[in-house]
């Protein structure tokens, strides 16, 4: 498993190998995509999508 900043990994036996957020099997490029459709990382981080996750995990996507 390959893991970057501690917040995303990378493990061919979770989410089929896609990058996701440790701990988590959300898919990095779920949030790019909520993001890029105009949902705020406050709502993103927030109790209807994936309260689990913090704006350090969403940055941590960008790089």
């Amino acid at each position: 498993m390959k893991t970057t900043r501690g917040y995303i990994a990378v493990d061919p036996n979770i989410c089929h190998g896609q990058p996701h957020f440790s701990g988590t099997r959300v898919l990095v490029h779920t949030v790019l995509e909520l993001l890029e459709a105009g949902i705020s990382t406050e709502e993103i981080t927030g109790p209807e999508y994936y309260p689990g996750l913090t704006e350090k995990h969403i940055s941590a996507a960008f790089r």
